[in-house]
């Protein structure tokens, strides 16, 4: 098969005129686009198709220049120009690409036009530039393939001048009359959130931005391009986010979900201190000032400005002379590691205490004299603040996705989590086409999930399962906890994407210590809840001190586990669950032209029959079991079932949540 990939471009864009000559570092924009492609193999005519006005003349400059062959056409109708094209260079195949994607990966429009031949029968056209359930690359990277057969149908049905300026449009608005599909590709690329085309100064400005700080080359990959600026991206967030001091209120926790608001639209939202949240209460404001101890000659050993692990969190004021002896009761330390501060709080007890390493705890021990302690902190009564969104999907059935943000100064725990659920939530909010809706919170842990519950019973009632993200950036192993009931399928598609990955992961059964499914999985929520780590918490020695930091987490491992993330999410929205209606005792099927009038002929056998299926299918249809999981149960394709399905939604007895 004969395949034309032809390069679109123009000089008059609208948004930002003559883009095809502006600079981006070396190379302008077209000739990055031509140079990528250049060694681009299976490919017969290697074309740019432009227009015929005057200031497009600079375009055949460049094409001439780079060896590539050139076609002049109508400015307006590029359906023509591309029709008109394809007659003098011949082919079967059609590849289409914009001029105004640098980043072209030559080696992913390859792949694209193999697929299309291998499965030559199945398809008219194909495409992954526009982002689908399936289709996820970042802008800037896409292309789209179609017959020779496909453009010229086209050509001449298409009769609107919006059919005429953009090549394929009237394919994707009629897709009865094409074979169109989507392109999966490389998941490496499924980042449909990011944008590396250029339609406007500002794009072309982060681009030459990406170019130098990332050393990006016309021979870097596109998924090396994408895991460079996501990497960089990441870790600019951990180094931001990293010193904010957070707890369960107070002004660190608002600075942290503003800094989330300027990438994702969450509501700030609150509840007031002193509040009653079922058995619990809303926590005043804490506020620390200062806090220090110093040695008998003034000399600071302690300062809580220096680490703010150094102040037991929720400390109450005190100021005083001690002994080494009396103060030995308020001290805390890590044993068995030198040089580290451990995480302690006292949330629902006024006390106070430091936290210090071990060579400022045997100075404190030894020391003869007494030593000044100093804490100056409050409380006042304030609002407990926690940020939240909606992305709305076809279904109003919801899947919730936690974090906590209470923990100052660790990275595992749990700013990774924090920085992965803002991605998480762009890839979300990216998708076209949502089935599912998705709740995604941004919460204190243990009291904000609580107060979060207590205010938002009914909305939680319509939460289908959740999942809790935190310690996500560690080095070491990945493992995920099971939701409590082990058979739900949130369980079976975290397997699934962990094995397609190749990822051999400890696996935990859901217990009752954790993280915040302990409040959503209570009896009355019953939520299942699942997670994935890197590197658990309980299970790393860093975990609750100092040494969790940025040494300790690293971007590239929080890239990964967005991956998986990402992967899952797509597992999700391809999940089908159906819900009889009709609950109390088995339908009539006879008053639905189901059941045959004459009674006793029915006989149950080895082999199901059409009554045996859509008995089971009223029975297994609870709207908890996905349609792959009744169909393992039964053995029937799920193919099959959806047939049956159809029939039972047509009768409206069952429905699809």
């Amino acid at each position: 098969m004969r395949v034309t990939l032809i390069i679109q471009a123009r000089s008059n864009s609208t948004r930002l005129k003559n883009k095809m000559f502006l600079m981006l570092g070396k190379y302008k924009i077209l000739e990055w686009v031509i140079l990528r492609l250049k060694k681009i193999r299976f490919v017969d005519n290697l074309v740019v198709a432009t227009s015929n006005k005057i200031a497009d003349k600079k375009i055949i400059k460049i094409a001439k220049k780079n060896n590539l062959k050139i076609f002049v056409g109508d400015e307006k109708n590029v359906l023509e120009r591309f029709y008109l094209c394809s007659k003098k260079f011949p082919a079967d195949l059609i590849v289409r690409v914009c001029a105004d994607n640098p980043f072209i990966d030559n080696k992913e429009i390859e792949k694209l036009i193999l697929y299309f031949k291998r499965n030559y029968k199945k398809n008219d056209y194909l495409q992954n530039f526009l982002v689908s359930k399936n289709s996820l690359y970042a802008s800037g990277f896409g292309a789209e393939i179609f017959k020779i057969e496909c453009l010229k149908k086209v050509y001449l049905s298409a009769k609107l001048s919006n059919d005429k300026e953009h090549v394929t449009r009237y394919i994707r608005n009629n897709p009865f009359k094409f074979k169109s599909s989507y392109y999966v590709g490389n998941k490496n690329l499924h980042f449909p959130y990011l944008n590396f085309d250029v339609d406007t100064r500002k794009d072309l400005k982060k681009l030459n931005k990406i170019l130098t700080q990332l050393n990006i080359k016309l021979s870097t990959k596109g998924e090396i391009i994408i895991r460079r600026y996501l990497n960089k991206s990441i870790n600019e967030d951990l180094i931001n986010l990293f010193p904010i001091n957070r707890s369960l209120t107070g002004l660190g926790n608002l600075k942290t979900l503003r800094y989330i608001k300027k990438k994702i639209p969450i509501k700030i939202l609150n509840i007031k201190s002193g509040k009653d949240v079922y058995d619990w209460k809303v926590p005043d404001e804490w506020i620390a000032k200062k806090a220090y101890i110093k040695d008998s000659e003034g000399n600071l050993i302690v300062d809580y400005k220096k680490n703010n692990l150094s102040l037991v969190n929720y400390s109450a004021s005190f100021k005083g002379f001690l002994t080494a002896k009396q103060l030995s009761k308020k001290i805390y330390t890590k044993k068995n590691m030198t040089n580290v501060i451990p995480y302690k709080t006292s949330y629902y007890k006024k006390d106070w205490g430091f936290c210090v390493d071990q060579k400022n705890f045997h100075k404190i021990m030894n020391s003869k004299k007494k030593l000044y302690v100093h804490i100056d902190t409050k409380f006042k009564k304030s609002k407990m603040i926690f940020g939240e969104i909606l992305i709305k999907g076809k279904s109003k059935k919801e899947v919730l996705i936690s974090t906590y943000i209470c923990h100052p100064s660790m990275a595992n725990d749990n700013l990774s989590g924090i920085i992965l659920t803002t991605y998480l939530a762009q890839f979300i909010k990216s998708l076209k086409n949502r089935y599912w809706s998705y709740r995604i919170i941004f919460i204190p842990e243990t009291i904000g999930a609580i107060a979060y519950c207590n205010l938002n019973e009914k909305k939680i009632k319509n939460v289908l399962f959740a999942l809790m993200v935190n310690n996500v950036g560690g080095p070491g192993k990945i493992s995920f906890k099971e939701s409590f009931n082990n058979n739900h399928f949130i369980n079976s598609l975290i397997k699934q994407v962990l094995n397609e990955n190749r990822i051999k992961a400890k696996k935990y059964k859901f217990d009752i210590h954790g993280s915040d499914e302990r409040q959503f999985s209570s009896q009355f929520f019953n939520i299942n809840s699942a997670s994935i780590h890197k590197d658990k918490y309980f299970e790393y020695k860093q975990y609750h001190t100092s040494a969790d930091n940025l040494e300790f987490v690293k971007s590239k491992n929080l890239f990964k586990m967005l991956k998986l993330y990402q992967s899952l999410i797509i597992k999700i929205e391809n999940q089908i669950i159906f819900k009889t209606v009709k609950t109390k005792c088995e339908p009539m099927l006879s008053k639905y032209s189901l059941y045959p009038t004459l009674g006793g002929e029915n006989v149950p056998g080895k082999k199901m029959n059409f009554i045996d299926t859509i008995l089971w299918l009223i029975f297994l249809s609870n709207g908890n079991r996905t349609i792959e999981q009744i169909a393992k149960r039964l053995k029937i394709s799920k193919y099959k079932l959806m047939e049956f399905y159809k029939i039972l939604q047509d009768k409206k007895i069952i429905k699809r949540i």
